[in-house]
């Protein structure tokens, strides 16, 4: 068995494992964050969902010393006959080596429960509540310290409609700025 990277153990005993939970907690809270929820409470749907994302990302900007840039990837979808403004949340941490590649690390943020209904409770703790807790975490950890690639954190939305919010992502952002 191969040892563990002394680094990587360092950072694995970082893990906040509480602040992870508060973030679980935090988007069931919202009680859906299916795409045609709403968009404007600020305790409800996925909107809510969208900006608790996008203030954690910005939180994490200080501990980068400016390394960290947050920014939103808006898209139109049409889903159920009813269109919506939907968002992609990025935050980039810049890496040391221009030549160090890309690393993309994302959770999507919206759920589901019956494809319908854009008031049906629809929590996604595990789907993907929990993914989106990890994917925070994960940048925040690695904020702490330079990175040698440049890493892109993504949290998407419209992944429970065909992956729309990914798709876009790829065709809107990563194929037109050739990233690799």
């Amino acid at each position: 068995e191969a040892p563990i990277d002394p680094g990587l153990d360092v950072l694995l005993q970082q893990v906040d494992t509480e602040r992870l939970m508060q973030h679980t907690r935090t988007l069931y809270s919202f009680e859906t964050r299916f795409v045609n929820s709403t968009q404007t409470d600020p305790r409800r749907g996925i909107g809510a969902a969208r900006q608790y994302i996008y203030d954690t990302f910005v939180s994490y900007s200080a501990i980068a010393g400016g390394r960290l840039t947050v920014w939103d990837h808006p898209f139109t979808v049409t889903w159920q006959e009813q269109q919506s403004l939907q968002h992609n949340i990025v935050a980039t941490l810049q890496g040391t080596e221009s030549g160090a590649g890309v690393i993309i690390v994302s959770a999507h943020y919206d759920s589901t429960a019956n494809d319908v209904d854009p008031v049906v409770y629809a929590p996604g703790a595990d789907d993907n509540g929990t993914g989106v807790a990890a994917l925070l975490e994960i940048a925040r950890l690695l904020a702490q310290k330079p990175q040698r690639a440049t890493i892109m954190f993504v949290a998407f939305s419209a992944e429970e409609i065909d992956r729309i919010g990914s798709i876009r992502f790829i065709d809107d952002y990563l194929k037109p700025y050739n990233i690799d």
